[in-house]
């Protein structure tokens, strides 16, 4: 998986495209350390693999060799994966819709989400797989 990235108001060429929002909130950076390990989890093996030493520490007196060994051979389900995404698969059962009673704001709101386009159900199926 890839690191959490912190979106910017730095792509000038396309300005329309720069989310409204450049400065992280406290609660989205106090958790910033679970997130990532969230992420390495969710991406298996291989992240797991490549954070090496963060959630695989080395044994007393075990060579560098032997911990290389150990590292690639570790094995682990990936049983959020399939947690999160049986998940979704409930909550999305039924498609997400506009109310009936949604005034035209709220019509906009729904139709451009995030300010770059995204519909809200298309992105609340995103954010929640």
């Amino acid at each position: 998986m890839p690191e959490i990235i912190i979106p910017t108001a730095t792509n000038t060429e396309e300005p329309s495209r720069v989310a409204p929002y450049t400065t992280p909130s406290l609660v989205y950076t106090t958790m910033l350390p679970m997130l990532q390990k969230m992420r390495d989890v969710y991406g298996g093996n291989k992240t797991m693999r490549e954070a090496g030493k963060k959630y695989l520490p080395m044994l007393l007196k075990e060579s560098e060799e032997a911990y290389k060994a150990r590292l690639v051979a570790l094995t682990i389900p990936n049983s959020l994966r399939e947690a999160i995404r049986g998940y979704a698969g409930r909550i999305f059962a039924k498609p997400t819709t506009k109310g009936e009673d949604f005034d035209e704001a709220f019509n906009a709101w729904w139709e451009d989400i995030d300010r770059l386009g995204s519909k809200a159900d298309v992105l609340f199926r995103r954010v929640v797989a």
